[in-house]
């Protein structure tokens, strides 16, 4: 009976996970801000401001500029709220602070829910120089940047939420504003501000999908939304050790924020809300990229053999001699460079490039996708998998110029010529290929089932 028990047990667990409700992305990490500004549009900010003790306040603003500095402080500005109209229930618990609104976050102050009586953490109040035009001494000089006077207070983290459903606007020096829903949290990195939005779950899905296949239609951008709730329930937590699920980046999925989708999109990505790709009635392992050049690779040639699956063996990826992908801009590429520069970027890594290298292909996988690069120099000789060459290449030199690891090496005199197909690293759904089969014809589920042969879809776990 126990055994049976057991087994019944296993069964249920079996199969699709259930989705969390929000996700932890780390964002605008790129910018490596030092300060920013925040609003929202039509709507208050409920701020929390939590000391080092781990004690909290809030504050109510209409927007805010804030700035981090060395040990761990975050100096933040205001712009009140209007003021509130008599009777209103939230008057009794709000007192004036350098006329800014303040909310003692009693609810939500970590010590009073462990039934420890604590006086009020202190925030103090700091004078900000004036007129000095450094960093710093204006907010991001954004809109809504300037605060409501010369002064500012100081914490260690910040919690903040748009009251009502409205998304929360945040800019920062050197990129456009972003719109993100749910709630920020602000903490700082050294000199720099570390931001992490929690996100609902399905929004975040449904914006990386539209972002990540810019231009799709709509059964190759439902195919794509698939493969981004599959991937992200997949590599929940992959930023763990840095406090959050993903980064905004390549590293996982590229995640914009809101704005990403059309009206008609998102209509369109409710018919496959909660759906996964499946492999014998569990999560698959999914990947994919841009262009593939006419065959996608075989996840064992590029990331080794214990990446090794059925449905990741790489498939042809062209009709009639013609590729899929055949309309994108990437489908050829051609790079150049001067030996002794090549020799140069390998090095670091492989101590065999050193002087007067020469570079060859050792071993080729399937489709014509590099599995191996063979350097030889005076100092010996090595090989490198055909996935690293890429990556120290397209860090070198760039991602727009060495764009996948599906080439053929030349050498001319004292230069090496690259001719390569394809943008990405080829593994799993190539994105243009999939619009190529929409365009003939094929739904979201003839496009899976093409780029991932013997999965299926699912729905998630409720």
């Amino acid at each position: 009976m126990k055994v049976l028990m057991l087994a019944l047990v296993l069964l249920a667990q079996a199969g699709p996970p259930a989705a969390p409700a929000e996700v932890a992305v780390g964002v605008l990490s790129k910018y490596r801000p030092r300060q920013l500004s925040l609003r929202a549009p039509g709507a208050e900010l409920d701020i929390e401001l939590v000391a080092p003790d781990g004690r909290s306040r809030r504050l109510a603003a209409r927007r805010a500029s804030l700035r981090c500095e060395p040990g761990s402080q975050i100096v933040l500005d205001l712009q009140s709220p209007p003021p509130e109209r008599s009777g209103d229930r939230r008057s009794s618990l709000r007192e004036t602070v350098d006329n800014r609104k303040i909310i003692e976050n009693d609810l939500c102050n970590s010590a009073e829910r462990r039934g420890v009586q604590v006086e009020k953490p202190r925030f103090s109040t700091v004078s900000r120089e004036r007129g000095t035009g450094g960093e710093g001494s204006r907010g991001s000089g954004g809109e809504g940047s300037r605060g409501s006077g010369g002064e500012g207070l100081r914490a260690a983290e910040l919690r903040i939420r748009p009251r009502g459903s409205r998304a929360l606007r945040v800019r920062v020096p050197g990129a456009a504003e972003r719109s993100y829903p749910g709630w920020l949290e602000i903490g700082t990195q050294g000199e720099r501000c570390r931001l992490v939005v929690h996100v609902p779950f399905e929004r975040y899905v449904e914006q990386v999908a539209c972002y990540e296949i810019r231009g799709a239609g709509p059964e190759a951008l439902e195919a794509q939304a698939v493969l981004v709730r599959s991937y992200a329930l997949a590599h929940l937590g992959r930023h763990a050790a840095e406090g959050f699920d993903f980064c905004d980046l390549t590293h996982c999925q590229v995640y914009p924020g809101d704005g990403a989708c059309t009206a008609a999109q998102l209509e369109s990505l409710r018919k496959v809300a909660g759906q996964v790709l499946l492999f014998e009635g569990e999560l698959a392992d999914v990947a994919y990229f841009s262009t593939c050049g006419g065959h996608t690779a075989s996840a064992a040639d590029v990331w080794g053999g214990e990446t090794a699956r059925p449905y990741l063996q790489g498939v042809e990826d062209s009709r009639e001699g013609r590729a899929l992908c055949a309309r994108s801009d990437h489908l050829r590429w051609r790079f150049e460079v001067e030996r002794d520069e090549l020799c140069a970027a390998l090095r670091a890594k492989l101590p065999a490039a050193a002087g007067r290298c020469a570079v060859s292909i050792a071993e080729t996988g399937r489709g014509g996708w590099v599995r191996r690069v063979r350097i030889a120099g005076p100092g010996g000789e090595a090989s490198i998998s055909g996935a690293d060459f890429h990556l120290l290449m397209g860090r070198r030199f760039g991602w727009s110029r060495f764009k996948s690891g599906h080439f053929v090496v030349q050498a001319r005199g004292g230069r090496y010529v690259f001719l390569g197909r394809g943008l990405g690293h080829g593994v799993g759904m190539c994105q243009h290929g999939a619009m190529g089969l929409e365009r003939a014809g094929a739904d979201h589920r003839a496009i899976l089932e093409h780029y991932f042969p013997g999965t299926a879809l699912g729905s998630l776990a409720r």
